[in-house]
């Protein structure tokens, strides 16, 4: 699911790139909002690691 959500998210990242190239602010919004995206694509990597971690029973107390 996050693998489809990112090539979603590259997918509109590059419309709105082509759309509104000559603007300069839609090019900063699209660099925030693709950074967005990555941090979140690994945060669910890593909770999804944390989750077969867990359920082999080798998980860190926290």
């Amino acid at each position: 699911m996050a693998k489809g959500y990112l090539v979603f998210l590259f997918y509109v990242m590059s419309k709105a790139y082509n759309r509104f190239w000559h603007v300069q602010q839609a090019k900063s919004y699209a660099a925030i909002f693709g950074l967005i995206g990555a941090i979140a694509f690994i945060a669910s990597d890593i909770l999804l690691l944390a989750k077969e971690l867990s359920a082999d029973g080798r998980a860190a107390p926290s």
